[in-house]
């Protein structure tokens, strides 16, 4: 008998991994569209359950973290006096406007 190896069928819906590491770095789509994506695709997956989360302050460091990292591919470095720098906590949570996660979680 002759077992042929098929390959798996890739899922048409696009998976956390897809959005995070293609559709967030992607350098023609504009900023907006890129918060739209995270608001719409990756916030509800890392808020799945947390409204029945205990939430202590590691945690939400982890989250902030999170978070932030995201932010700063999306926002991306800044040059100035020759040398590129990428932006601070402070100019981050100015940008998104005051909004982070662990208020949607605390919320």
């Amino acid at each position: 008998m002759l077992f042929i190896k098929t390959l798996p069928v890739p899922s048409t819906r696009p998976t956390f991994k897809f959005v995070f590491t293609v559709l967030l770095f992607i350098p023609f789509l504009s900023r907006a569209t890129k918060i739209i994506l995270y608001k719409t695709l990756t916030r509800p997956v890392v808020l799945c359950g947390a409204e029945a989360w205990t939430v202590m302050k590691k945690e939400e460091q982890a989250v902030l973290i999170f978070e932030r990292k995201i932010f700063r591919r999306m926002y991306g470095p800044k040059y100035g006096n020759g040398k590129w720098k990428s932006g601070t906590n402070r100019e981050l949570e100015e940008m998104s406007k005051g909004e982070n996660i662990v208020k949607w979680i605390k919320g």
